[in-house]
């Protein structure tokens, strides 16, 4: 239901017209529980014919929209493209009222431009039977809005096509009527569009100096399973990504998996053992573990991830270049090649990686990428 002009046509009919709210309540129960003989919804006016007792006729008419009122609305509307989406599915966007009536001009009518009608005894323009209409009315514009336009004496098809006229106009398009079901729609000729040179681009905004901060947020119920400073985190990383993006370029990072984020945040925290912690402890991974994923990642990003995570049968021909550059005596495993405290890595892209042992973290990656392992 479009809330927004019931709520506007009901405004005019409380504070404009002076019917009470008490009296547009009683007025809703009557539209609902009176039979209606008839109730006709024609350019300008409507009417109902209830069937109680004396079979009493109700109507309200309204003033007819201007030719001059009628261009200043299109114009208005067609000046608003992002709202041109509504339109064409059938809506009537609510924003128009307030650029229409800014300009001076509003599809609902006002006070003045209304003038009421029964045939009942009750006369002075504020009957039960009135009301009941008013209400009625508010039922239907629920439904369809653009009946208020019927009801201004213009239509819904007249107004679309004025509109869809006017923006053909404003994008230098010939106007052609659509034989679709849909309606007139002026199209867009790619020739012309293309040749056209394009506008300049908007200067861009300074980058901020430093990512914004997290604004405080509220505590979560005791049994939610959140820990608020978690998705404080999560904000304040996705803030330092984005500034690192716009002030370089930076990758966002938002095509990684979950392995490869957990270590990419991890190694964020490698200065700071007790956050380091608490994240190992928050997504159930082993600290120590997480520190060396956390290392791989500021070595070599994914690749050093991959190559610390994922072995691979290398060809033992493949792995003499690594043999070589250990020297002394190595032994080789799939893709490794061992030599005392050090390790070298050959991975599926022919690059070299250099792990070392560490008593705590086990091996870690020191260096690599490098297609010679004399360099590493």
């Amino acid at each position: 239901m479009s809330s927004w002009w019931v709520d506007r046509w009901r405004s005019v009919l409380h504070l404009e017209m002076g019917f009470d709210p008490a009296t547009l309540r009683g007025a809703r129960s009557l539209a609902r529980t009176t039979p209606v003989d008839a109730m006709e919804f024609g350019p300008g006016s409507v009417i109902v014919r209830f069937a109680d007792r004396g079979a009493h006729s109700a109507r309200i008419t309204a003033a007819a929209l201007g030719a001059d009122q009628r261009r200043e609305m299109v114009a208005i509307a067609a000046a608003k493209p992002a709202l041109l989406a509504g339109v064409l599915v059938g809506e009537l966007p609510a924003a128009y009222d307030a650029h229409w009536v800014e300009a001076g001009v509003s599809l609902v009518p006002s006070a003045a431009e209304l003038s009421l009608d029964c045939s009942c005894d009750d006369w002075g323009e504020r009957c039960r039977h009135l009301a009941a209409l008013g209400e009625m009315i508010a039922e239907v514009l629920g439904d369809d809005p653009y009946l208020l336009l019927t009801l201004r004496s213009w239509g819904r098809e007249p107004f679309v096509d004025a509109l869809r006229r006017a923006r053909a106009d404003a994008t230098g398009v010939d106007y052609v009527r659509s034989e679709q079901p849909r309606g007139d729609d002026p199209g867009v000729d790619a020739e012309r569009r293309f040749a056209r040179s394009p506008a300049p681009l908007p200067a861009l905004r300074p980058v901020p100096r430093r990512p914004g901060t997290t604004r405080s947020l509220p505590l979560a119920p005791a049994d939610a399973g959140i820990d608020r400073s978690d998705i404080e985190a999560l904000i304040g990383d996705a803030a330092q990504r984005a500034t690192a993006t716009l002030a370089t370029g930076a990758v966002t990072g938002l095509h990684l998996d979950l392995d490869e984020d957990i270590a990419r945040r991890a190694a964020l925290h490698l200065e700071d053992q007790p956050a380091l912690e608490r994240l190992a402890a928050s997504i159930g991974h082993d600290p120590d573990a997480l520190e060396a994923r956390a290392i791989a990642w500021n070595v070599g990003g994914v690749a050093g991830l991959h190559v610390s995570d994922r072995s691979w049968p290398a060809p033992a021909p493949d792995l003499e270049p690594g043999q070589r550059a250990l020297g002394g005596k190595t032994r080789t495993s799939a893709n490794v090649v061992f030599g005392g405290d050090a390790q070298l890595r050959l991975d599926p892209d022919g690059r070299w990686w250099r792990f070392r042992a560490d008593q705590r973290l086990g091996w870690v990656l020191e260096s690599g990428g490098l297609d010679d392992p004399e360099d590493l």
